[in-house]
């Protein structure tokens, strides 16, 4: 399958085969276009592989390849295509052999006056880790990846609602919010696992629920407290868990927040609270890691600010 198409003034054409790496190129001239996807059809007919990605070609195709071939198969696509897309705008024009060492330091430098140090960290990752399948799986002509020193990560949000605030905080909401909120408060568990619980995934029996797809690729089964239970038993009976979409669910805690002059309060938060419950009622960082998901223990300190801890 070949195709040639117009993208900003020029002329980008992608050709498919079973058995090859996909080839993208762009023009000027559709005439070069043309010639160009004659030859290289030619040469995967006759058994060779499609030439080599030149080094001067513009990291933006790159860019654009990673978003038709590998952008639809990730669990959280909207999120990368959004990061993608952020990176194109800012260094798509340079040629892949531009995007040295010290050019990623600028852009670190200049990057980081003007977003969070996690931000610039996925942008400058997103740019190695293109560039690493372009080397590995496309052809493109470079020696090596390029390296820089990433910024450091600031320490983890402290930001913990008091136990009034919290309770102000569900009366204001709606049914289904408000029993989103206590389960994440009571299961630790991110905002995209909540939402994607479904009846097989609950054991009433055993008072636990298994989530299948996380994060991290790897499922868990998380124990149920009273509360969560009963929501679960509630919810279940009616037909539904949660039947929110994402970004309503944000919307509508920051919504209430307002209301109640919550400020810097995001959903995440809720884990950050969830997680430093489960230290304050006792329970060792192994277990805690089981309930929460975290694989590295660094990480998982990053969210426990406790308030209270009897020993």
């Amino acid at each position: 399958m070949a195709n040639i198409r117009r993208r900003a003034g020029k002329f980008q054409v992608q050709i498919r085969k079973k058995g090859y790496p996909p080839a993208v190129k762009t023009f000027t001239k559709f005439l070069d276009a043309k010639q160009w996807l004659t030859e290289t059809e030619h040469r995967i007919a006759s058994g060779r592989r499609p030439e080599q990605l030149c080094a001067d070609i513009q990291f933006e195709q790159l860019l654009d390849r990673y978003i038709q071939t590998h952008i639809p198969k990730l669990k959280a696509p909207k999120q990368e295509l959004s990061l993608t897309k952020r990176v194109s705008d800012r260094l798509g024009r340079y040629p892949c052999s531009a995007l040295t060492n010290a050019t990623l330091a600028t852009y670190r430098d200049h990057r980081s006056s003007e977003v969070a140090p996690q931000t610039v960290k996925h942008e400058i990752n997103l740019v190695r880790r293109v560039i690493k399948l372009a080397i590995a799986e496309w052809g493109l002509g470079i020696a090596e990846v390029p390296y820089v020193r990433l910024p450091r990560l600031p320490s983890g949000r402290e930001r913990r609602l008091e136990p009034e605030e919290i309770n102000a905080l569900l009366l204001c909401l709606g049914d289904q919010m408000r029993d989103i909120v206590s389960f994440a408060l009571e299961t630790a568990m991110r905002r995209s696992e909540i939402l994607g619980v479904a009846r097989g995934d609950f054991d009433a029996q055993n008072k636990t629920v298994t989530l299948k797809d996380t994060k991290n690729g790897r499922s868990r089964t998380i124990p149920l407290s009273c509360t969560a239970l009963e929501i679960l038993n509630r919810r279940t009976q009616d037909g539904t868990i949660f039947t929110m979409q994402p970004d309503s669910v944000s919307q509508a805690l920051r919504r209430g927040c307002g209301k109640l002059q919550i400020k810097d309060y995001r959903f995440h938060d809720l884990r950050h609270e969830a997680i430093s419950r489960l230290f304050e009622r006792g329970l060792s960082v192994p277990q805690v890691a089981m309930i929460s998901g975290h694989q590295d223990y660094r990480m998982l300190a990053r969210y426990v600010h406790l308030h209270r801890f009897e020993l």
